[in-house]
Parts: structure tokens; sequence; C-alpha cells
């Protein structure tokens, strides 16, 4: 008829195509999706643990080194050299996703350092390790690039900071403020199970900081940073240009 509707022609691949799902690849590195639960022992009830508190009083830098070692399986003179109170307590609080924040972190350490070491101690020894098993190691992926050198070069605790903050969503000026190179390109390697050591990373930390630094911004953009639910998410193609 003249009132004749309009015959509809779809294309086949329209419901013949399979769906794209972007490729997410797991990390050993639990990281919880929102801040939720508290600290076990309060900052100055953690010191009434005997055994704890007797062992960070007589050398606080060994507790640290022994509690990111059950934490996370790091290496333990690696930890006592270069990691500080501060630095493990925002560590073990993220990790664990407790309320809290970067500040609170650092006023605890300003308060009572050995109580805030002696919490993070007893925590880990409550909740365990976070790692769920690690894979094969695997090589180095980012691109150095000219521009993260020199930037490097002026600049080297402020491009790893942002490296760090681009990988895990923390917050970068206490990365700036309250950690060292070394300890931040070591959480970057071991969180992405990169072949290498720990005193490769002291070695490039020290003695080539820029090349360091664009090394580990080149390979948070490869990799992608750790979002939620312990994965890690890949870059988008806007996000790697």
């Amino acid at each position: 008829s003249f009132f004749r509707a309009p015959a509809l022609h779809f294309p086949k691949t329209t419901f013949l195509s399979p769906i794209y799902t972007p490729t997410v690849s797991a990390v050993h590195r639990f990281v919880p999706s929102r801040m939720s639960g508290s600290w076990k022992t309060g900052l100055f009830g953690a010191i009434c643990e005997c055994p704890t508190s007797c062992y960070g009083w007589l050398c606080p830098h060994c507790l640290i080194a022994s509690t990111r070692e059950k934490f996370d399986g790091s290496n333990w003179c690696f930890n006592c050299l270069c990691l500080s109170p501060c630095a493990l307590r925002n560590l073990v609080r993220e990790g664990y996703g407790i309320e809290g924040s970067c500040c609170g972190d650092v006023m605890a350490v300003l308060c009572c350092g050995l109580c805030s070491i002696c919490q993070a101690a007893v925590e880990v020894e409550s909740r365990g390790p976070i790692n769920a098993g690690k894979g094969a190691p695997t090589g180095w992926k980012g691109e150095f690039t000219v521009l993260w050198c020199l930037l490097g070069l002026c600049f080297p605790q402020c491009v790893v900071a942002k490296a760090k903050s681009d990988y895990d969503n923390s917050d970068f000026c206490f990365n700036c403020l309250c950690l060292n190179p070394c300890m931040m390109r070591n959480m970057i390697r071991e969180g992405y199970n990169i072949e290498g050591g720990c005193c490769s990373d002291i070695f490039w930390s020290w003695f080539c900081p820029c090349i360091s630094a664009s090394k580990l911004v080149g390979e948070v953009r490869a990799r992608g940073g750790i979002r939620s639910g312990g994965t890690i998410q890949r870059p988008t193609q806007n996000q790697m240009m």
C-alpha cells in the first residue's frame, strides 16, 4: 500500500560480533576498593603487647623490617635500611584498607613513633600477609623517554612520587615527603613482579636517578596502575599518548 512502513536492515555483525572486554591481569598485591575497618588495637594499646613492644624497644628498625617482610614478603635488610615508620604505617593501613589518611599516619608517628610501629606489627600478625602468590618474574616493559629523564634529572623525587601515585592512587605529597626513591622503586617493581633485586633498586636510585625515574613512569604507563580488587587496569590508548 501507499503507507507501507520502510524495511529496516540491520548489519549482520551487529548481533554476531563479540563484545570487546579489556584485558585485566592479576597482581599479587591486594588493594581494596575502599577504606573499611579499623585497627585491631589502638595507638597506645599496642604498646601493651609484650613480645612485640619489647622487640620494638630493643631495635625499632628491626621491627619495621620484620613487619613489612611478613606483610608482603619483601627483603628484611632492605626494609631495615630504607623503610621509615611513617611509610610502614601508611603501607599497612592502605594495604588492609583501614580507615585513615596520610596526615593521620604522620601525626601518629610524630605523637609516638614506637607505638605506631607496634600497632602496625600487631596488625600484620593478626591479619597475615597480603600476597596471593607471585608468578614468574617479567622484564621491564616501559619505554625510556628523554622528557621524563630530564625532569628526573631536575626533580627526581617528584617524578618518582608521580609514578608511585599513578601506580596505586597514593597521595603525591605524602610520597614526596615521606618515601625515598629506593623504596618507591622497590614497591613498584615488586608490585608488578619485575625481575631484579633490592641491590638494583638502590643502585639505580642513587647513581642513575633520572634514568630510574623515567623507567618507572614509563612502566606504570605501559602496564597500568592498580585500581581495586587486586587487579592492574590496562591503560587506554588515550592514556598512553
